[in-house]
């Protein structure tokens, strides 16, 4: 019965030496996303860029690229905070798993869906939505603290040299086998939109319905995906994103 659990060691072994046998980069590839946000695009209007956080330059790379804003929806008057970040020259010292870093932040509750968004100009786009929680604590009118819960509503995704995908490991085994196969680096950049709603528990009717089921602020999310997200891609570098011919 010891044998498949030495085996099991000896494979795990086996695929980390892997590291030490990739060949030294000399192709670094370009990602297939933009870093400008639009002013204006469709019902969306962007507010203002925002500036990465002393958090997120301390713990990234120093060749780390930010490219951060705030959007407003003029038909439901939500705001989102989008923010893109792009890898330099060693992927794993820019980009973490995005359910550690919100864990981390003191989220909680953390559900996970994929979905996959049409996207104007035809095409979808695979992401990932977490549903989290987190407490703040705010002053009352009389000045003593008060705990307000929220509910968190997080997509992101990875957009490669000619890959999108919703899925880190599924980044991290083309991250990998590309430097093995085909001896080039690319860029990756790490897209999010993230909104805020209060918990019904606080007395206050939440723009989304709570747990894994779609609800209204998912839709405008989507919208923001469908309607803004297009113009931010490359379409030529990523096949798998091409518009039907008809």
């Amino acid at each position: 019965m010891k044998k498949p659990v030495y085996l099991l060691v000896f494979l795990a072994l086996a695929g980390l030496s892997l590291v030490f046998a990739l060949p030294e980069q000399t192709r670094l590839l370009p990602s297939a996303v933009k870093l400008e946000w639009p002013d204006v695009s469709g019902n969306w209007v962007k507010v203002r860029d925002l500036e990465p956080s002393p958090q997120e330059i301390a713990i990234l790379a120093a060749d780390t690229v930010f490219s951060k804003a705030q959007f407003y929806d003029r038909n439901s008057r939500v705001t989102l905070e989008v923010g893109i970040v792009l890898s330099g020259d060693d992927v794993n010292d820019s980009i973490h798993r995005p359910e550690r870093c919100l864990i981390a932040q003191g989220h909680s509750g953390l559900r996970r869906k994929t979905l996959d968004i049409p996207l104007a100009g035809g095409g979808e786009l695979p992401v990932t939505r977490l549903h989290t929680r987190i407490d703040r604590q705010l002053p009352s009118e009389d000045g003593t603290p008060r705990r307000i819960a929220f509910n968190s509503l997080t997509y992101y995704w990875f957009v490669g040299h000619e890959m999108v995908t919703s899925s880190h490991y599924a980044r991290t085994f083309k991250d990998v086998s590309d430097r093995l196969i085909k001896g080039s680096n690319q860029r990756w950049a790490y897209i999010t939109l993230s909104a805020f709603y209060q918990d019904p528990a606080d007395g206050r009717e939440p723009p989304a319905t709570p747990g894994d089921s779609d609800g209204p602020l998912d839709a405008v999310i989507q919208d923001f995906i469908g309607t803004v997200i297009p113009g931010m891609l490359d379409r030529d570098m990523l096949p798998g994103l091409r518009p039907a011919e008809a």
